[in-house]
């Protein structure tokens, strides 16, 4: 019998096999169609509020309506309306990647990481943490997140040639624009929108917050540092091995050989390619550059790349299609992603379960509501993964709870800010994360086991910060 067990669960082990992400998308949007049968519906009445000029939700308004409960053919049409709602970001991700497959048929990008790998020899330690904190400074002053994804493919392509994985180049840009999200001293979709709808200050309180980020930073460098070292020594402790080659010796043999040096063509097209980042970062910061407007710029890096580095029209045609092909599962996924909320939203059941999650908070001491609405949040992070959006919902309720629990507005925005970053970098309902493990053929659990230990460090850094808001009572209010 034990035997028989034994067998049992090993033939079970080699049978069983891990659903793709767009499966693993769509048996959530399933539960979540199931759910509109289970729960009742509701709404919150909303205002436009004249400080942010968006739509917010009133506390103590929520109010029972008529069931919605989605149908077949609603199930399905919620599909076309998550690519329809996304649009914007699907084809930023084809253009990415049909414009940098462009620039990389210029040869530039592989002499130039062959030149930085030559230079870093026996220094390679110092590209993920001078990296990580650059990427870090995005996201607490613009609030890099979806913007990162144009930098992906040259990560990846540093990575490889250095002995690492896929895994070390998007945790280089998402965990290292995640901690200066989650920190966000400047960051306009979350500290921004919060205080607007607080009243506070605009980002106000930025002391603690600069603790929060260094804190924050500190921990993910040495944590992804950590197990860049491990496969550097062995690619088996990968957990891509198997799935991808990362072995230096590969990557960095491959470039070694390459012919001659770097041409002036190539010079010509990296700096093309520095200077259209540059106006990326310029136009996001200072002029409100989204999706449009970095693909339009990504764009005409690519054409101008592929014309200065000599390709012909019909060859950079060529090589644009052959890269939105490459990322075109990631683009699916975006839009697969995006449908989980068309059919919460369509059922009605999204006010009913950030209602039915702030009832739990009220009556407590401080600091437990103040830890309970930290874990709201976060399970509210996995339905609402907008930033501004979850503000909009959550804020106009949490803040009055706050106030007649003890808590300072300041406090409420800490808890939001920190379950929105954190869950955004592990849930599947996030469309970014999700569209970028995908790109790098990295399944959701693979990143699962490589991020979570980190969340857990990230989570027990939070609840500290929180208690410490909570004794100082963080202010100004």
């Amino acid at each position: 019998m034990k035997w028989f067990k034994k067998n049992s669960l090993i033939s079970a082990k080699k049978t069983f096999k891990e659903p793709n992400t767009i499966t693993l998308l769509i048996m959530m949007i399933l539960i979540c169609s199931a759910l509109t049968y289970v729960l009742p519906a509701g709404v919150y009445d909303r205002v436009i509020d004249p400080s942010t000029k968006r739509e917010i939700a009133v506390a103590g308004t929520y109010h029972f309506v008529e069931r919605n409960p989605i149908t077949i053919f609603e199930l399905f049409k919620s599909i076309p309306l998550g690519f329809a709602n996304a649009q914007s970001i699907v084809f930023f991700t084809l253009i990415i990647g049909g414009a940098f497959r462009i620039i990389n048929a210029t040869g530039a990008i592989e002499k130039g990481l062959s030149t930085v790998v030559k230079k870093t020899a026996g220094r390679e330690n110092i590209i993920i943490p001078v990296l990580m904190f650059v990427f870090g400074l995005g996201g607490v002053t613009i609030g890099m997140a979806e913007e990162g994804l144009v930098f992906i493919p040259m990560i990846v392509s540093l990575c490889f040639a250095l002995g690492y994985d896929s895994i070390v180049a998007t945790a280089i840009v998402f965990v290292g624009s995640g901690a200066g999200y989650a920190a966000g001293m400047l960051n306009p979709y979350t500290v921004g929108v919060a205080h607007g709808l607080t009243g506070l200050p605009m980002f106000s309180g930025i002391k603690l917050r600069a603790v929060v980020f260094a804190v924050l930073i500190v921990l993910s460098i040495i944590y992804v540092m950590r197990y860049a070292k491990k496969i550097k020594l062995n690619p088996e402790n990968s957990l891509m091995y198997g799935i991808e080659d990362h072995s230096s010796s590969n990557c960095l043999n491959s470039m070694d050989d390459s012919e001659g040096n770097m041409t002036n063509k190539q010079k010509t097209v990296l700096f093309i390619l520095s200077i259209g980042l540059l106006i990326i970062a310029i136009g996001v910061f200072k002029f409100g550059f989204y999706m449009v407007e970095l693909g339009a710029v990504f764009l005409m890096i690519g054409v101008a790349s592929g014309f200065i580095g000599g390709l012909k029209p019909d060859r950079m045609v060529d090589e644009f299609v052959n890269g939105a092909k490459d990322l075109l599962y990631a683009a699916l996924v975006i839009g697969v992603a995006r449908s989980m909320l068309i059919v919460l939203e369509s059922g009605r059941i999204i006010d009913t379960i950030v209602n039915g999650m702030a009832g739990l908070i009220q009556g407590l001491q401080p600091t437990i509501s103040a830890y309970l609405i930290f874990v709201v949040q976060s399970l509210i992070s996995i339905i609402i993964p907008s930033s501004s959006g979850q503000a909009g919902v959550t804020i106009p309720i949490t803040a009055p709870i706050g106030d007649l629990v003890g808590l300072t507005r300041q406090t409420i925005v800490l808890t939001f800010q920190f379950a929105d970053a954190f869950s955004n970098l592990l849930t599947p309902t996030s469309g970014v994360l999700m569209a970028v493990i995908a790109m790098n053929k990295i399944s959701w659990k693979k990143w699962a086991k490589f991020f979570l230990p980190l969340f857990i460090l990230w989570n027990a850094a939070a609840l500290i910060f929180i208690t410490v808001a909570v004794a100082i009572n963080y202010g100004p209010f």
